[in-house]
């Protein structure tokens, strides 16, 4: 470390200013023009201006701006790069720097690219700012520092006008004081115009090492130093200058100072206060005594000048020493000097600005993503639950209008959902409902807003089967305040169909127990008739005109009775369990029961039963079902009649049974599922779908298999196969 540079860090300074004029222009004094064509950003750029206390001025186009009367009296403009009209932003600007060159601009751009801005600098703008604002604050912080910035231009005119002024006079002595006041000149000169290099330097410590360098080269002083600290006030940029030797070790040991704290100094009772500075004289050697009126400058002496915030913080600061002159500067080098490190905090802050800015923007876009993400996560979890499930979702707004439509719609009424959003919900009931009674509530406006419950509605679907939904609806409401509805509808189709089929079941057996009631009834006056039959035939004798009468007779009573003991034997089980049954002779009974029936229905019967078949095990009541319903549906099958083949056939280890018929067949794509329970392909809509699911029941609990061949239009064959009795197996 060098011994100037150990001199000044045993000298480390924090200031508070004392007598420093604000930089803040006042307010009312100062008058602003906003040209853009937005009214709304006009009038928030507006308001907000006016509450800060400026006097503010709009224009909407070009045009109307650079024909502005009293445009002398505008400070600062804030211009929109696209306007309407012939005059655009920058044709403005241009307007502006020829007849008011002194005019504070800010460009303020939503469509702008980098051409724009560069356009922009080179067309001496103060900034360039994007749509839209980070906020207003930081707008009005912006407004505040160009008019600062004004000041400070100002200031610099009004001190070079001095300056001029100081050279007449320095003209006027310069036999007694030329070089004096030649050096001072060009001192100043010179330092003038390192303030206007100050805003094109790209760092804080590529300007502090520049201003410090400037002030060696100035030749005011031999030492300059200066440290700024971050908001922790720890030393966060360094710059420093050495006259005539190498500043290596100088910046070495500045560079060592970073984090550090930057430490007040406590100033003993030789410390002078020269304008804003302090002038030290170092004590800890002898010091000649000085001769009045002399202002000589001692080794080690330090002048110091704090780094103010605009607040009045004291964030760093300047030190110099060993001038060239040897002499303590003058009240104008100070001020001069104080202008410059003013300018220089303009930088500064700028610059942390655009820093925080920058980190602002970022951590904002990190935020965002994350925040979409997590969206977009949430989003996909939501869409996942809800698109798995069988049931309509649907989500409507305040007006009932559709904003969400689950995949189930589609899957279910075969709709595509995007049709339909953005649609209003009782508009997607009235296209969709039919004319049941049950859909007048969902057709209501009236009644649909803010319904909350159960409501059943009947739609037709795309390929225009009925289908019937229970939706569940739920209004959604914030702070009391009706905001939407949303709904979760239930395909219910097949379970009322369901409680249709087993209501209709229900009536079944309730005929079931009428006809074995009416059965009874019949066989005890059919027991009367025959046995006063076998009276009356005892008395006749044997008078043979009358004996073809009676056999007559009881013949038809043995056919009424044979047909009630059948009708009991489908519609009551009998009480026997399984036990070897012929099924020529279930057969024999089961188109013997129907036999009206198949004729009136214009079917002719052709038997094919091989004689003699072995029993198979069994309940006959079950087997009597089995092929009543086989016959009955394929009589339904031929409804302009037919023919109906009935076969038997016997291997060595099952019987075979065939019931054929000439109909309409049954669809390839049914044959799958005309066991399931409830379906059925009859087109006379009394079906109840459970016919051919007992058969099949009934034929596996005896271990036998049912199987179907059928062509459209040409008829339909069932065959089934039982295995033959175990008695007859274990006999052979």
């Amino acid at each position: 470390m060098t011994q100037g540079a150990g001199g000044f860090f045993r000298s480390a300074l924090l200031f508070s200013q004392k007598d420093g004029a604000s930089l803040i222009l006042e307010a009312k004094s100062t008058t602003l023009l906003i040209v853009d064509d937005d009214p709304q950003i006009q009038e928030v750029l507006r308001s907000f201006l006016e509450r800060e206390g400026y006097r503010v001025w709009t224009a909407t186009t070009g045009e109307e701006a650079v024909g502005l009367s009293h445009l002398g009296e505008v400070n600062l403009a804030l211009l929109d790069l696209r306007l309407p009209g012939a005059v655009d932003g920058h044709a403005v600007v241009r307007d502006f720097n020829r007849r008011f060159p002194r005019m504070l601009k800010i460009v303020i751009s939503g469509m702008g690219d980098l051409n724009d801005a560069i356009a922009a600098i080179e067309e001496h703008i103060f900034a360039y700012v994007k749509k839209p604002f980070p906020s207003l604050r930081e707008v009005g912080l912006l407004v505040q520092r160009a008019l600062e910035q004004g000041r400070l231009a100002q200031e610099n005119a009004a001190y070079q006008e001095r300056l001029e002024k100081l050279t007449q006079e320095l003209e006027r002595r310069v036999e007694e004081r030329s070089a004096e006041a030649t050096h001072y000149r060009d001192t100043l000169s010179y330092l003038f115009q390192i303030s206007s290099h100050i805003p094109t330097l790209e760092t804080i410590d590529r300007m502090l090492e520049f201003l410090c360098q400037a002030l060696v080269d100035a030749g005011l002083f031999r030492y300059a130093v200066l440290l700024v600290a971050d908001e922790r006030f720890l030393i966060n940029f360094v710059g420093g200058a050495v006259a005539e030797e190498s500043k290596g070790a100088l910046m070495q040991d500045l560079t060592a100072l970073r984090g550090t704290p930057l430490r007040p100094y406590e100033f003993h009772t030789q410390t002078r206060a020269i304008g804003g500075a302090f002038y030290l004289p170092y004590v800890a050697i002898p010091v000649p005594p000085r001769t009045p009126g002399t202002e000589a400058w001692h080794v080690f002496d330090r002048f110091f000048f704090p780094v103010c915030r605009r607040d009045g913080r004291v964030f760093g600061f300047l030190s110099v020493a060993d001038p060239r002159d040897g002499r303590i500067p003058g009240t104008e080098t100070i001020q001069m000097l104080h202008l410059l490190l003013s300018h220089a905090v303009l930088h500064i802050e700028s610059h942390e600005m655009r820093q925080q800015l920058v980190h602002h923007a970022a951590t904002l876009e990190r935020r965002i993503l994350e925040r979409t993400r997590e969206l977009e996560e949430s989003q996909e979890k939501f869409s996942r639950l809800v698109n798995c499930t069988s049931d309509i979702v649907y989500i409507a707004d305040e007006k009932e209008i559709v904003v969400y439509l689950n995949e189930a719609f589609h899957k279910t009424l075969g709709y595509n959902r995007q049709d339909y959003i953005g649609r209003p919900l009782t508009a997607l009931f009235g296209e969709l409902c039919t004319d049941n009674p049950i859909n007048r509530r969902a057709q209501n406006p009236a009644e649909m807003h803010e319904a909350e419950g159960l409501l059943t509605v009947e739609l037709v679907t795309h390929s225009g089967d009925k289908v019937v939904l229970e939706i569940n609806r739920t209004p959604i409401r914030y702070s009391g305040t009706f905001r939407g509805s949303q709904g979760i509808a239930r395909d219910v189709t097949e379970k009322r169909a369901l409680l249709q089929r087993l209501v209709a079941a229900e009536r079944l057996v309730a005929t079931g127990r009428l006809a074995a009631g009416v059965a009874h009834e019949i066989n005890n006056p059919l027991q009367a008739i025959s046995s006063h039959l076998s009276i009356v035939a005892s008395k006749v004798g044997g008078e043979k005109s009358a004996r073809p009468n009676l056999d007559m007779i009881r013949e038809g009573i043995e056919r009424i009775r044979d047909i009630v003991r059948r009708m009991l034997d489908v519609h009551r089980p009998s009480p026997q369990q399984r036990a070897p049954t012929d099924l020529n002779r279930i057969l024999e009974d089961v188109l013997s029961l129907t036999e009206n029936q198949l004729i009136a229905g214009g079917v002719k019967v052709n038997k094919e039963l091989t004689e003699e078949i072995p029993p198979v095990d069994g309940e006959s009541h079950e087997f009597h079902q089995v092929f009543l319903n086989l016959v009955l549906n394929a009589q339904e099958a031929m409804p302009r009649g037919g023919t109906l083949t009935v076969r038997t056939l016997a291997s060595s280890a099952e019987v075979i049974c065939e019931i054929s018929d000439t109909g309409v067949g049954i669809p390839q794509e049914h044959l799958e599922t005309i066991f399931e329970p409830f379906f059925t392909y009859r087109t006379s809509g009394d079906g109840t779908g459970l016919g051919l699911y007992l058969v099949r029941n009934i034929i596996q609990k005896y271990e036998g298999s049912i199987e179907v061949e059928s062509r459209t239009g040409e008829g339909t064959t069932f065959r089934i196969k039982f295995p033959i009795s175990a008695a007859v197996s274990s006999t052979e």
